[in-house]
């Protein structure tokens, strides 16, 4: 496995490897149905270690952040239930919705 440091901290990924469009959207799929961003159970490797994440509450970079805070998010929730309703893909957009 490859890793990545960010600001002292430790991000394990297999990386290096790169994957169809399609194997992509399936893993992203896969994340959220497995509610991801309440569980910190992340395919690591669709992620790029300096990836953003923006909503309208907060914006930051980094993939070892973004993983240490959906691991505090999730430990705040407990009996959690996703429904995804919509799951769009935009390919020559290079887009998920």
């Amino acid at each position: 496995k490859g890793k990545g440091k960010e600001k002292g901290e430790e991000v394990t990924r297999d990386g290096g490897v790169d994957i169809s469009w399609e194997d992509a959207v399936e893993r992203l799929r896969a994340d959220y149905e497995r509610a991801y961003f309440v569980t910190g159970d992340m395919d690591m490797d669709l992620y790029e270690l300096d990836c953003e994440f923006a909503d309208p509450f907060v914006s930051f970079r980094g993939l070892a952040r973004f993983k240490k805070n959906l691991d505090n998010l999730g430990s705040f929730m407990q009996d959690t239930q996703l429904n995804i309703t919509k799951f769009t893909e935009d390919r020559s957009g290079g887009k998920v919705d």
